[in-house]
């Protein structure tokens, strides 16, 4: 069984809701929220699972999607590509780690 690391000051908040799984699972989809204000995507840093994850996060429309190993090819590709078909930027990428911060067009 998982064991959560999350503080009580957190996890007892009511705006918080711990789900573990997939963001691409069709049965952990109905649990997730409706709206983000920001999507962190730390993914399993392969092409394909990447550009799924950035896709799924569209259905969130936030502002910001924050992600993760972004110095890794497969991920910064599939992210370039997104930024680049979606009318998204690259508004920061924090070496060495590769935390890179996505901002759509609108905030432009």
């Amino acid at each position: 069984m998982y064991r959560s690391t999350v503080p009580p000051r957190v996890s007892s908040d009511p705006r918080w809701t711990f789900i573990l799984g997939s963001d691409t699972d069709p049965a952990i989809r109905p649990l997730l929220p409706d709206h983000a204000d920001i999507v962190f995507i730390d993914t399993s840093h392969t092409y394909e699972q990447t550009v799924t994850e950035l896709v799924a996060a569209l259905d969130y429309s936030p502002s910001k999607i924050v992600m993760h190993d972004y110095v890794m090819e497969p991920v910064e590709r599939a992210a370039s590509e997104f930024y680049a078909r979606e009318g998204w930027r690259l508004v920061a990428n924090e070496l060495p780690f590769g935390l890179a911060t996505l901002e759509p067009r609108r905030y432009w």
